[in-house]
């Protein structure tokens, strides 16, 4: 066990608990508190909140990982795709979705889509299984990160970091979770940032470092993965953030239309100096200490951040570093536990009993983040290798049937419930089709073929049902075009 870093940890979760439990009353007052902090949150914290939730344990170890076996093609497509996704969101969804003042991502196809319940359901129980996914890398980095503290059993960190992000999360909501994660973005950023400094100054500077990572793997610094997989990683997360739902949760917790827009465009400038420095730095120092195809090689990619950790850092820098690891994984987790526990109340729950009492939408909330913080942790029992393919994929199918209905929704007055019905079920179900298809060897796919697939066909058949389903002079079309016609007024009167 590894005393010094270990007690660090400690201090730090002793300090996100203790920030649950002051926040706990805020949370217990209706929903708008628990979910989205009544948004009330302002431009830095929310800043720094938004980039610790999209900038997970996945990406702090899984990125890494990706990079040092195959290539720099996923990290240049995670780059231009992700800050294109924060500039997209920013303009086209964020002070529009601000404006209305919901609770979650599904609110909003409540609200711009006639109350349909269907559609609350099918969309609810999207999210539901896709961050259930995500969430299985979350605790895979979970896990490695405390094996490596306490020299446990892989099993039973992970059964401890089950039970802690659980309990934080469930006590304290979004006040909660958005405080910790201005705290844990500092640390997350810093220590992401000076690895690659002390690698570079032990390695001879960054020219030699660089070239001797290429002489080593050739494939590091060429395209390394089928161009298909290139484009189909970075337009996933192009289209991902604008309705990634706990993104869409702090674009809600915002104090303004004109805060919600500046987050994504400063959190989209951090995370691209995060991966730009990080990821290529780090992928490269593991290639040098680590060479790919000898016995030094790493078994598992996704140590190569805590490998290269522990060959430059003091024992201090360790304990600190090991600290932003875990402080990636809680930041995402705790958003990803939040979104499902709104998926599962707010939005099938109360679509199913409409007449549940308030305090009774909360407790089923919590108990949903319970159910999904177990279930996650089974799945991560025999996880996959590389984290960042496993979470992407689950984001791709989910962004597959969610992207058409919010931005047609917002910006396309003929948009109907049941296009955007056909949407989700041909977008994400086709997806989830091909994908298993696809793993199953039936058909040859690229890795994220199905998303350059799956994400059109969804568009195509939101557009053509929505054609055919529109009718111009019926009331609710007309109710329907002013309520839109007043989101953006509201909406640009505030950016403006």
């Amino acid at each position: 066990m590894k005393i010094f870093e270990t007690l660090l940890v400690c201090a730090f979760f002793l300090a996100y608990i203790l920030i649950g439990v002051y926040f706990n009353r805020k949370a217990l007052n209706n929903r708008s508190d628990f979910y989205v902090a009544s948004g009330k949150v302002n431009l830095p914290i929310n800043t720094l909140a938004t980039f610790a939730a999209f900038a997970s344990g996945g990406s702090f170890l899984g990125s890494i990982g990706v990079a040092y076996s195959f290539s720099l093609s996923y990290i240049w497509s995670a780059i231009v795709g992700s800050v294109s996704g924060f500039i997209i969101a920013s303009v086209l969804v964020a002070p529009y979705l601000s404006s209305m003042k919901l609770n979650s991502l599904v609110d909003f196809f409540k609200e711009r889509y006639n109350n349909w319940k269907v559609l609350r359901i099918v969309g609810g129980a999207i999210v539901v299984v896709a961050f259930t996914l995500y969430l299985v890398s979350q605790y895979k980095a979970a896990g490695i990160t405390a094996e490596y503290l306490l020299g446990w059993d892989y099993v039973w960190t992970l059964l401890l970091v089950t039970i802690i992000f659980v309990f934080y999360t469930s006590i304290g909501g979004m006040w909660a979770v958005t405080m910790t994660e201005a705290i844990q973005a500092v640390l997350m950023f810093i220590f992401m940032i000076l690895l690659p400094i002390f690698a570079v100054i032990n390695l001879g500077g960054p020219a030699k470092m660089i070239s001797k990572a290429i002489e080593i793997s050739p494939n590091w610094s060429a395209l390394g993965v089928p161009l298909t997989t290139a484009i189909g990683f970075a337009l996933v997360w192009t289209f991902t953030v604008s309705c990634f739902p706990h993104i869409s949760m702090r674009i809600l917790a915002s104090k303004s239309s004109n805060v919600a827009q500046k987050t994504m465009g400063y959190t989209g400038l951090l995370y691209g100096i995060f991966c730009l420095v990080g990821f290529i730095g780090v992928s490269a120092a593991a290639l040098n200490l680590f060479p790919i195809g000898t016995e030094q090689a790493l078994k598992d990619p996704d140590y190569a951040y805590i490998a290269v950790m522990e060959q430059y850092f003091p024992p201090v820098l360790q304990g600190f570093a090991t600290a932003a690891i875990i402080a990636a994984v809680l930041s995402t987790t705790s958003g990803l536990l939040l979104a499902i526990s709104v998926a599962v109340s707010n939005d099938i729950w109360s679509s199913i009993f409409p007449n549940t009492k308030e305090k009774t939408v909360l407790r089923i909330g919590k108990i949903s983040i319970f159910v999904a913080g177990i279930v996650s942790a089974l799945f991560a029992l025999n996880p996959p290798a590389l984290l960042v393919i496993l979470y992407s994929q689950a984001t791709a199918m989910m962004t597959s049937g969610f992207f058409g209905p919010l931005v047609l929704g917002i910006w396309w007055k003929k948009a109907t419930r049941q296009g955007a019905l056909a949407n989700m079920i041909i977008g994400s179900g086709g997806f989830a089709v091909l994908y298993a298809l696809n793993s199953l060897k039936v058909i040859t796919l690229p890795t994220f073929a199905e998303f350059l697939i799956a994400l059109p066909l969804g568009l195509i058949a939101n557009i053509i049902v929505s054609n055919a389903t529109f009718n111009a002079s019926s009331s609710e079309s007309q109710e329907m075009i002013h309520k839109m016609d007043e989101v953006h007024k509201n909406a640009q009167s505030v950016v403006g």
